[in-house]
């Protein structure tokens, strides 16, 4: 058994051949990654690996292309999101594989919140922000560097600001506690300039 992230039971997908099974969890360790888990002919299972990993950032969604070739990958990093399209290896070819190989991909928002399958090889993006009104936009079809798309049916960018205000930007920052001890980044609705020596909260 190979628990997965969240305990979603659907963040995963078989290989066209059922000999690989492609999963996000969080076994063994702090962050979701994309785990590749070998199976026999019988079900059976022969290994368990990572195939994607980040050292600081977590798995936050998947979705494998109908045809089985691709998949896209959206990492939570400091809250977020960021776009990764991946080549799967051919079937048959299991844990002898190499690694799959990630493509980067420039997002027009910050969050990716849902990721769906269109046609045999492309993808739908529901996308939210600071910077546009929430919309669905669609990636070309196989693993192209290529930024989304914006679908006739979602708002425009001329739509996201009412006429007359700026465009509020977020930005990280990090608070340093007296202690010493790190505490987890966050991001601010606005770049303010503060004081030397202290912190936004």
């Amino acid at each position: 058994m190979v628990p997965v992230a969240d305990g979603d039971p659907w963040i995963g997908r078989f290989s066209p051949d059922r000999r690989t099974l492609w999963l996000r969890s969080d076994a063994d360790r702090e962050f979701p990654a994309l785990m590749t888990v070998t199976l026999g002919a019988g079900g059976e299972r022969l290994g368990l690996g990572a195939a994607a990993e980040r050292d600081a950032a977590g798995l936050e969604l998947l979705t494998v292309s109908d045809d089985g070739g691709s998949a896209v990958l959206a990492w939570n990093v400091h809250g977020a999101s960021e776009l990764e399209v991946v080549t799967l290896p051919a079937a048959g070819r299991g844990s002898s594989a190499s690694p799959p190989q990630a493509v980067a991909v420039p997002l027009p928002h910050e969050v990716v919140t849902r990721i769906s399958s269109s046609g045999p090889s492309g993808m739908f993006l529901a996308l939210s922000g600071s910077q546009r009104r929430p919309g669905v936009w669609r990636l070309p079809d196989g693993a192209s560097p290529l930024p989304p798309v914006r679908t006739g049916w979602s708002a425009r960018d001329e739509d996201a600001v009412p006429p007359g205000r700026p465009r509020c930007v977020p930005g990280r920052c990090a608070c340093a506690p007296v202690t010493g001890l790190p505490l987890g980044a966050g991001t601010t609705g606005r770049r303010t300039a503060t004081p030397a020596g202290r912190h936004p909260v």
